[in-house]
C-alpha cells in the first residue's frame, strides 16, 4: 500500500510537470501565450562611461565605440548622436577630434562612434580603392541604430549624425536613406556625392546644418573632383540648394549675419547662412568659414577660426526632433 501510494503521488508531479511546460511552450493554448523578455531592463544595466561593441551585418563583424553619460539610467528616452570618421581615420580619434564625449557628460546624450571597413565610408561616390564599393555601410547604421534602441533607452524621435570630410559625405547618404530614423544631421568639410544627390528622394524629411571652409583643399567649395580617393561632390552652395529643395524651404536665403568672433581676426570669419523656413517646422543652415580649410572647428585658432562646430551642431540637434 505505501509503495503503491509512492507511485500515484510520483504520476501526479509528472503529470503537473508536463502540463506546465506545455502551457508555458508553443503548444499551450492562445490565452496564455509565452511571455516575452523585457527589453527595457537591459537599457538600465548599461553603465556610464565608454564601451566597444560589435554586431554582425551580413558576413561581416562591425565595431562601434558608444560613450553613456553620467546620469544615464535607462528610464528616460535619451537623444543618440552617431559621429562618423574621416577618411583613414577611426572611431577614437573622432572621440579625441570632436570633443563631444564632455559635450555629451554636461547636455545627456548618448554618443555612438562606428568604423567603417578599410577606414573609408561608402559615402555614394562609388570610390574602391580602400574598401568594397559594394560594402552595405547604410545597411550597417540602419543595423547599429536597431540594435542600440534594444540595448538602451533611446528616444526614437532624436537621433542625429554628423561626421568629418568622407564621415560627412556620408551622413549626407543617410539622410537621403535613413530619412525615416534620423532627425538631423550636421555635416562638417564634406558635401553631397554627385551620384547619391540625383537619386535622393527622402521618405521623411531631415534638418541640415552643414559646416565648410571657403578654402577647404580636400572637398572644394565650389565642388567637382575630391582630392582623397576622387569622384565628384556637389559644390557646398548646390548642396544646400538641394536640401533646401528637398526639405522645402521657401526659396532663397531669410538671413545671413556674420558670426561674433571669439578673438579678433582679420583674414577668416564665420558667415551663417539660414534657408529656413522650411516645411514641417525644419531648418537648413550653413556655416561657412571664409578663409577655413579641411578641419572640423574647435574654436579660435588659425585653420579654425571663431566657432566650435561640436556646440554648433548639437545646439541644432537639440532643437530639431523628429516631429
Amino acid at each position: 500500500m505505501r509503495m503503491e501510494s509512492k507511485r500515484r503521488r510520483f504520476s501526479v508531479l509528472v503529470v503537473g510537470v508536463a502540463l506546465v511546460l506545455w502551457l508555458a511552450g508553443d503548444g499551450g493554448p492562445a490565452c496564455l501565450p509565452r511571455p516575452r523578455r523585457r527589453q527595457a531592463s537591459a537599457a538600465v544595466t548599461v553603465p556610464n562611461g565608454d564601451h566597444d561593441g560589435a554586431i554582425q551585418v551580413g558576413s561581416l563583424r562591425r565595431v562601434y565605440h558608444l560613450h553613456v553619460p553620467p546620469g544615464y539610467d535607462g528610464t528616460a528616452a535619451t537623444p543618440l548622436v552617431l559621429v562618423f570618421h574621416g577618411l583613414l581615420e577611426t572611431s577614437l580619434e573622432m572621440v579625441d577630434l570632436t570633443g563631444f564625449n564632455r559635450l555629451a557628460d554636461q547636455k545627456g546624450f548618448l554618443v555612438v562612434y562606428p568604423d567603417s571597413v578599410g577606414r573609408h565610408w561608402n559615402d555614394g561616390r562609388g570610390t574602391s580603392a580602400l574598401a568594397p564599393r559594394d560594402v552595405d555601410d547604410v545597411g550597417f547604421v540602419a543595423a547599429l541604430i536597431e540594435h542600440l534602441k534594444h540595448t538602451l533607452a533611446i528616444d526614437p524621435k532624436r537621433v542625429y549624425a554628423t561626421g568629418m570630410s568622407n564621415g560627412a559625405m556620408f551622413t549626407q547618404r543617410l539622410a537621403c536613406e535613413l530619412s525615416d530614423q534620423l532627425a538631423a544631421i550636421g555635416p562638417v568639410s564634406g558635401t553631397m556625392a554627385e551620384p547619391i544627390a540625383g537619386q535622393c528622394v527622402p521618405q521623411q524629411r531631415v534638418s541640415v546644418v552643414e559646416v565648410h571652409g571657403t578654402k577647404d583643399p580636400f572637398v572644394p567649395w565650389d565642388g567637382g573632383s575630391v582630392r582623397a580617393l576622387g569622384g565628384k561632390v556637389l559644390s557646398v552652395p548646390n548642396t544646400m540648394a538641394r536640401w533646401v529643395q528637398l526639405d522645402g524651404c521657401r526659396g532663397a536665403l531669410s538671413t545671413m549675419v556674420d558670426e561674433p568672433h571669439r578673438e579678433a581676426r582679420d583674414d577668416a570669419w564665420v558667415r551663417r547662412v539660414s534657408y529656413s523656413p522650411c516645411q514641417e517646422g525644419l531648418d537648413v543652415v550653413l556655416y561657412a568659414i571664409e578663409g577655413g580649410r579641411h578641419a572640423w572647428p574647435t574654436g579660435p585658432s588659425r585653420r579654425n577660426p571663431t566657432i566650435n562646430a561640436t556646440e554648433v551642431i548639437w545646439d541644432f540637434f537639440e532643437s530639431h526632433p523628429k516631429l
